[in-house]
């Protein structure tokens, strides 16, 4: 085995080790159930116990596609032989683990050794990974990161070699992303933009059987979701979001803060006084496109102001470090970060309210520690998309075609953990950038 490789999975096995140990020193459950934890289990427990797919958590559960496939069904196994979400918690690190040596296996294809070897050591580090954030918590992001890396990294081997067992395997491993993460099934699209974009001898073949084998391996699920609800949808998520999105819109035009999407739901759906109406209904198919539809109405009335809330709000994504943030949600360290908003320091500086800023950061130290890793996290995402303006290698350029796309995708939400899937791509192309600084900057020109 590569000695960088080897390195790399020990400090990775030994920084989820150690989250383990320390947990439970601390008498903690070695897993989370925050964030969406109880929508997959809930998903997961009514399809082994009443034979319906839903994440409706009543005891006759109404059927919906809120969650799709792969991680309830993953969970199902556990749940099935009464085995401790604990073991789950360990094959989801085992995942993290493996996601590390892929980005190191294929960055190193794509770039080089010393590129592949810093992004991957950054990922085998980063506490957040490791924490009830990501890899300890009952979520999709453990595949969604292994999938994500794995698919695109594959098309970018496709786009400089043309081979098309790259492109083959990228559209399968897209496809178990989409099944993962339904957000994932919009970007089919890169298959047809791979093939576009390889300057190599191409036949029309390889995309034809790569949207192929994309199609069959998601079919099942679209023939699930047409049959019994009659609706052309992948997963009600999207039209919720799209609600959710819409809502967030109104309270920034509005200049008020706190509405609930679940809430406004509620209202458009004349339920608000249905005490049986639960909010998982909201996903319910047929409720998510009349709430998906609401949304597109409201936004119609003001597009050019939704496009500015919507873009003002993409950077949110590439600074959105949150390290620290899960260093006191699983080990109590840096309690005083949680006493206020470290970002208003910079909103205070930039509108000159440095007597504001200062003494923020002098009652609030961490937040220093806090902001520093922001900065940070912002520079890396800067200079991964400045790698076009060095290289203009067709690969390179889709790597940050993805990024772009995603980041606009996933505003206003911008959540630490919508980087998770893109994190590897991010942090390759900014030490590529950075390689190819520090060349230019030792090359010795001629004196004449």
């Amino acid at each position: 085995m590569n000695k960088h490789l080897l390195i790399l999975i020990c400090v990775a096995a030994s920084v989820h080790i150690i989250y383990s140990t320390l947990w439970y020193v601390m008498g903690r459950p070695q897993y989370s159930l925050g964030g969406d934890a109880s929508s997959y289990i809930t998903t997961a427990q009514n399809f082994l116990s009443q034979d319906i797919w839903s994440s409706d958590q009543k005891l006759y559960p109404l059927p919906d596609n809120f969650r799709t496939p792969l991680y309830p069904l993953f969970l199902s196994f556990f749940l099935f032989f009464h085995l401790s979400f604990f073991y789950a918690v360990v094959f989801q690190d085992s995942i993290m683990i493996l996601g590390v040596a892929v980005v190191y296996v294929l960055g190193k294809k794509l770039f080089s050794e010393r590129i592949a070897f810093f992004a991957s050591l950054i990922l085998a580090l980063s506490p957040y990974l490791a924490s009830s954030f990501v890899s300890r918590s009952i979520m999709a992001e453990p595949f969604s990161f292994l999938f994500t890396s794995l698919s695109f990294l594959l098309f970018a081997l496709y786009i400089r070699d043309t081979k098309q067992n790259y492109l083959y395997l990228g559209s399968l491993f897209l496809a178990l992303d989409a099944l993962t993460k339904p957000q994932f099934v919009l970007f089919s699209f890169f298959i047809l933009l791979a093939f576009i974009y390889t300057q190599g001898k191409k036949k029309v073949s390889h995309c034809v059987i790569s949207l192929g084998l994309f199609g069959l391996l998601i079919s099942p699920w679209l023939y699930y979701t047409f049959t019994r609800f009659r609706v052309l949808q992948f997963s009600s998520v999207s039209h919720t979001t799209l609600f959710d999105a819409s809502v967030r819109f109104q309270s920034w035009r509005e200049g008020t803060r706190g509405k609930d999407y679940r809430v406004e739901g509620r209202k458009v759906l004349d339920v608000e006084n249905d005490p049986t109406f639960t909010d998982t209904q909201l996903f319910e198919p047929h409720n998510a496109l009349r709430l998906a539809s609401y949304g597109i109405s409201y936004i119609s009335h003001a597009p050019f102001s939704y496009i500015v809330y919507h873009l003002i709000h993409i950077p949110r994504l590439f600074y959105h470090d949150t390290t620290i943030d899960s260093l006191y949600e699983d080990f109590g360290i840096f309690s005083s970060i949680h006493q206020g908003d470290d970002i208003q320091v910079i909103k205070d500086g930039i509108r000159g309210n440095i007597s504001s800023a200062w003494y923020g950061l002098i009652d609030h130290p961490a937040w220093i520690l806090s902001l520093s890793l922001k900065f940070l996290t912002l520079l890396m995402s800067i200079l991964a998309f400045s790698t076009v303006f060095f290289e203009r290698k067709r690969h390179m350029l889709f790597l940050v075609g993805v990024i772009a796309v995603y980041g606009a995708l996933v505003s206003p939400f911008g959540l630490h953990r919508y980087r998770v899937p893109i994190e590897p791509l991010l942090l390759l192309l900014a030490f590529n950038t950075i390689s190819i600084i520090k060349k230019r900057s030792t090359v010795k020109y001629p004196v004449y």
